[in-house]
């Protein structure tokens, strides 16, 4: 996850919650544009993905349809081979239907 924690931030009072019950939690400093994922399960110990919002690493944001298509490729390559490869659990919560900065219309 990449966020910028503040203290009524939904990120970070989970983040506190998770810690409360012994959870450690790790967020994702920077996202690469190939396979954010791989690289950082590569430098970590990661028991489980827990996306919340997609859009910047599935490139729903990209108004250049070729780029956003592509990147929307990349994760999907990104998350089979995390899976795979490393048998690691993925859980995704849908907080929006369609991200507010999105570049797909509703």
């Amino acid at each position: 996850m990449v966020s910028k924690k503040t203290k009524d931030n939904y990120l970070f009072l989970l983040e506190r919650a998770l810690l409360n019950e012994g959870i450690k939690v790790s967020f994702i400093k920077k996202l690469q544009f190939w396979f954010p994922l791989l690289i950082n399960i590569l430098n970590s110990k990661y028991k489980i993905i827990h996306f919340h919002w997609i859009s910047n690493l599935a490139g729903f944001h990209y108004k250049n349809k070729f780029k956003s298509l592509s990147k929307l490729l990349i994760f999907f390559i990104d998350i089979i081979l995390v899976k795979l490869f490393f048998k690691k659990k993925i859980v995704w919560t849908v907080h929006n239907l369609y991200s507010h900065e999105s570049a797909i219309k509703k």
